[in-house]
This record gives structure tokens, C-alpha cells and sequence, in this order.
């Protein structure tokens, strides 16, 4: 991928360079205006070396100090951030786990959208699987979470086991908490998703034609190979690749404003 200046269209292969380039390249092009301005201070006296070098401290200076008020801030808006999403979750509070939901919702609606995979692939029948199952959540009540200043970061509610220990004996209860989980958590449902495509294509598709196949139709046997293909994901899409394009996905299906 390469980046390109609006200006004189250089281009560059990393997006720091071209962020160096731009002031110069900006100073390069000034108006006539701009440029008639600069004639004006350019009559004005060179500064000695020493007294450039003091100026150049006392602006470094400046700058750091600026820098520094600057991650003090950044650092308060994350906090702040951190404390709403968890106020805005604690207010919600599904009637239902986020791993019940997937085996209550998600995996029982797979055999429709098996035909999705056949006629297209294994990516547009998780995504339209995903996007009608969210949909038929109301919001409320769906077991995952994401917002629109946290981008690809992910809550599900789930069971928290805490045990608590009396005398002479041990008592657990469990409760239901809001967790942030990662992107590998994540990609670990949408392999049980895929799994259970490969089964549903068994179950729907190999067993009920396996007469036929047996039989020596050409057709079937044809399809069976294709739409094996498909189920499995081959082709020129990697499994990472496609996880990634279904967390972009599903982010963009559920995020919300704080």
C-alpha cells in the first residue's frame, strides 16, 4: 500500500514519511499571497547561532511540556472512557450468557444459511448468519457489547464462579459479569461456528445424497466437492483473514454511542 501527497503527488510506502513531507512540501507550494508575505520577513536580521540555539531550548521546552499536559489528558479521557463503558454495561443485564446465547440462537439457525455457503462462501454465510441473529436480539437483551470510541473491543456477559469458604465447609455461587475478551477469545467462537457449518453440510447435505453418491452421479458427486470446499473455507482467503473481516463485521453490526 502506498501513500500519496494531495500535493505533488509523491508517494510513499509508509504513512510517517508522507506525514514529514506534507509541511515542507506545503511550505514549497505557498500561495502567492503566501509567498509575497514571506519576501516581507525575509529583510529581517538572521539571529546569531547562540541566540538561535536559546530559542530552539526554549521552544523544546515548550514542547515537551506540552507533550507531557497532552498524555495527562489522554490519560484522564481513557479513565473517564474506562469508568462510562463500565457504568453503561452494569445497566444492562442479559437474561442470558453470551455462550448461551451462540448455542441457544447462533448455532441452531446455521442449516440456513448453509445454501448462502454453497452459492457463495464460508464468509457470507457467517456474516449473514451473524447479522440476523444480532438482529433478532433486541438490544437490550443481546450478550454483547461494543461502543463507538472503543473500536474492535468486545464485552460479553458471561458466568463468574466465586467460591466462598465457611467453617468447615465451601460454597460456590455464581454470578453474571460484563468481561472485555480479546480478539483470539473471540475467534475461538467463530471456529465453533465454523465447525458446526462442517457439520450441518453432513448432516444436511452429505448424509441425505449419500445414496446418490454411492451410486456413481456424476453431479452430485461434483457438487459434493465443491460445496465441501466452500464449508472448509478454502480458497484464497486465510482463517485469520476471515475472523478479522468478522469482528470488523459484527463490530460494525453492535457498536453504540456511551
Amino acid at each position: 500500500m502506498s501513500y500519496a501527497c494531495e500535493i505533488c503527488e509523491r508517494t510513499y510506502h509508509e504513512k510517517f514519511n508522507l506525514d514529514r513531507h506534507i509541511p515542507y512540501c506545503r511550505f514549497l507550494h505557498l500561495s502567492k499571497r503566501d509567498r509575497d508575505n514571506q519576501v516581507e520577513t525575509e529583510s529581517e536580521p538572521v539571529p546569531e547561532p547562540r541566540m538561535l540555539y536559546r530559542w530552539m531550548q526554549d521552544m523544546a521546552l515548550k514542547i515537551e511540556k506540552l507533550e507531557k499536559e497532552n498524555a495527562q489528558l489522554r490519560g484522564v479521557a481513557r479513565k473517564q472512557q474506562k469508568e462510562d463503558v463500565g457504568t453503561v454495561l452494569r445497566q444492562h443485564c442479559p437474561t442470558q450468557s453470551f455462550a448461551a446465547w451462540i448455542s441457544a440462537s447462533v448455532l441452531t439457525a446455521i442449516p440456513r444459511y448453509l445454501e448462502t455457503v454453497y452459492q457463495k462462501d464460508l464468509l457470507s454465510g457467517m456474516a449473514e448468519l451473524i447479522s440476523a441473529c444480532v438482529s433478532s436480539s433486541t438490544g437490550e437483551n443481546l450478550p454483547i457489547r461494543a461502543f463507538v470510541h472503543k473500536p474492535s473491543e468486545f464485552y460479553i456477559y458471561e458466568k463468574a464462579k466465586t467460591d466462598s469458604v465457611g467453617e468447615g465447609s465451601s460454597t460456590s455461587s455464581v454470578t453474571m459479569v460484563w468481561r472485555q475478551i480479546r480478539a483470539e477469545d473471540l475467534n475461538q467462537w467463530f471456529a465453533l461456528i465454523e465447525s458446526h457449518f462442517q457439520t450441518g453440510f453432513r448432516d444436511h447435505w452429505v448424509i441425505p445424497n449419500m445414496d446418490k453418491m454411492n451410486g456413481n452421479d456424476e453431479a452430485v458427486s461434483q457438487r459434493y466437492v465443491l460445496y465441501y470446499q466452500k464449508i472448509l473455507g478454502n480458497g484464497r482467503m486465510t482463517t485469520d483473514t476471515r475472523y478479522q473481516k468478522l469482528r470488523v463485521h459484527l463490530y460494525g453490526l453492535i457498536k453504540q454511542k456511551i
